[in-house]
Order: structure tokens, then sequence, then C-alpha cells
């Protein structure tokens, strides 16, 4: 009970944007010697080269695995992720995932690097690999812009954030023109986004400069994607007291529920994300991924499961679950026959109520 409370008050304090703290008295690790680590086979070389950058310490998923969606699914880029290590790198929201390079093997101009929330922003090698490559096209999205700001080469450049944090890293890079209300900015070779959700609109708008308007709508379609344009316009509403007063009653009174949700070879990487990210910012006593150790996604990703029991709350299933009967007290089923993240949030209202997930809402910045 002593650490739920402390886990409470410090994510009412300080987990509410696009970092949002997790379990923060709890380190995940990757055990490499329980798994014999499979192997990326050379990528086939496609008309342009993606680098997407992340932590080995922690990556916020959505920011990670949705532009990786994206660009894998246009079919006219190889998408590498990089890390400092080889070794699978923990996402944040229950998922470990393996990386296909180190920063170091990156002997090419990226056409595009994806910069996503990571969880130490002045790690001296990727801000040194991104002061290098500063002349590609860069995709920054969310908490993304502190390492923009590390770098010390956008200064004068108009740039957005995570509404929540922008006070803040207004404060910490006053040479960088923070610009709210809007899902994306575009200035010069740098497209910034709004929080977590907005890398839906940051990863089209980008590909829409290298693939076209009309294979990018194609794109939107197969999202089920709410707007007929991409949206640029945004009511960036900050977390407030209020919310956070919600949060904290929640978290109290919801009896430690366990999240699990299942990893299938073939998942999905946009629609794990954003059900992952969803269910994480209802504030779980945990939350984590089950299944087969290893799966493989639908555009060739590595995915390692974190649990190791199957005696959930609430079981997130991606193929119904059926031989876990007995160890989920209530199944939700993701389906794909909706915008993913209304998806989510549809079943955090039939949960929570519809108060609460206004709140998970403005924590994943989406549709304000």
């Amino acid at each position: 009970m002593r650490l739920k409370i402390i886990y409470v008050l410090a994510s009412i304090l300080f987990g509410t944007n696009c970092s949002q703290l997790n379990e923060f008295y709890k380190t995940e690790s990757f055990q490499s010697e329980e798994v014999n680590l499979p192997v990326y086979k050379t990528p086939i070389k496609k008309k342009f080269q993606a680098v997407i950058i992340a932590n080995d310490k922690g990556t916020e998923i959505t920011d990670l695995l949705i532009p990786f969606y994206f660009f894998s699914e246009s079919g006219q880029f190889d998408v590498r992720i990089v890390s400092q290590g080889t070794e699978p790198i923990y996402v944040w929201k229950g998922l470990f995932l393996l990386p296909h390079m180190t920063l170091e093997m990156v002997d090419y101009i990226p056409d595009i690097i994806i910069v996503p929330a990571i969880f130490e922003p002045f790690d001296e090698k990727i801000i040194q690999f991104l002061t290098k490559h500063a002349e590609s096209k860069i995709l920054s999205i969310c908490e993304g812009a502190r390492l923009i700001g590390e770098t010390n080469k956008f200064n004068h450049f108009s740039i957005t954030s995570h509404s929540s944090a922008m006070d803040e890293l207004q404060t910490k890079y006053p040479k960088l023109k923070w610009i709210k209300n809007k899902k994306y900015i575009v200035d010069r070779n740098l497209i910034s986004t709004a929080g977590v959700s907005s890398a839906v609109e940051g990863s089209l708008k980008s590909l829409e400069g290298f693939i076209g308007k009309k294979e990018t709508n194609k794109l939107m379609k197969k999202i089920h994607y709410p707007y007929a344009s991409i949206q640029e316009d945004h009511n960036s509403l900050e977390v407030g007291f209020g919310d956070k007063i919600q949060i904290l009653k929640k978290v109290i009174f919801d009896n430690d529920p366990k999240i699990g949700v299942e990893l299938v070879d073939g998942a999905d990487e946009f629609q794990l994300a954003a059900y992952l990210d969803a269910f994480n910012r209802t504030f779980p006593y945990r939350i984590e991924t089950f299944g087969k150790q290893i799966v493989q996604s639908k555009n060739g990703l590595y995915f390692f499961k974190t649990g190791n029991y199957t005696n959930y709350d609430i079981g997130i299933c991606a193929n119904q679950c059926e031989e876990y009967q007995g160890h989920i007290h209530q199944k939700i089923n993701m389906t794909r026959s909706d915008f993913y993240f209304d998806e989510a949030l549809n079943q955090i209202n039939l949960l929570y109520g519809k108060r609460f997930s206004e709140v998970t809402r403005k924590l994943l910045d989406y549709k304000q």
C-alpha cells in the first residue's frame, strides 16, 4: 500500500505528459540468457531509408511503433530501429523489441530520422547521432523535442510537443519557437508533433512529402483515419488539477488491476501500441504482455513478452485468448473495424466511465 501511495503521488505530480511515469519504483530488464535472440535478415533495398531512434533504457511505445507501422506499410521505405546496442530494448508499457542495428552501424545518410520520446533524452551517443545527421529530414514526436533542443542544430525553428510539457520545454530551450494548438509543425527539414497520438499525423505528413497524397490517402483509409484530410489544427488542453484528482481517485479505489495484452505473430504494430499506451494511461497496478516468448509483428519486428503469468483482471486479446481461459477475469477483444485509438478509448469508457476516458484522451493528447 505504501508503494501504491508513492506511485499515485508521483504519477499525479510528474506522470501526465508524453513520458508518463509508469511504475517508477520498478526497472524493466531483459534477461537475454533466457532466450535465443533472432537475427534480422539484410533488408530489401527500397527507394527510401528511414531510421527510428530508440533508447536502450526506455522509449515511448506509440512514438516508436506508429511511425514504424506507417513507413513500413508504405512499401517504399527500409525502416531500421537503431539503439545504443543490439540487446532487446524496453518500450514503455510492457513490451521489449529487438532493434535492427546500433547507431554506429548507420553508415549511410537516412532520408528521414524519427525521434520519439526516450527515457534518457541527454544520452550523448544519440545527441551526437542527431547532430551528425541534422541535414536529413527529421520527424520529432511528442517529447522527442527534448532531443531536438539538445542538439542546438535547430535554434529558431518552429516546433511543438505535448501540451502538458510545453511550458517546461520553452523554459529549457528558449531558442526554439514553441507553438501550441497544432497536431504538427513543419519548418524546413523539421517536422514536429504534439503529444503521443499525434504520431499519426506527423507520420502521415512526413510520408506525404515522399510518396504523395494519393498513396498517403490509401494509408489513411486503411487505418480508418477519422478525418478526410490530415488534421493540423488541435485544441491543446493540458492535464489540469481536476483531471489529476480523477486519476488519484481511480488509482486509490480501483483494487490494483493487472492488465495483460496478448502477443501473437503478425501483431499489428499500430494496434498494439494504441491499446498498450491507452490502457497504461488508466494507471493500472501493472500492465504487461503475455503469450509466446517471441513473436514477429506484421512488418517484421521481433517482440518479447514481459509477463510470466496469465492471471489478469483484464485481458486484452488479439486472438480471443482461448488458451488462457480461467486466467483472465474480464476479456477485451481487439478489433480492426475502427481507428485504434477510438477503439481503445471506447473500451476505457465502458470500464471506467466517460469522465475518466476523457482524462485518458488528454494524456494521449487526442481529438480535443
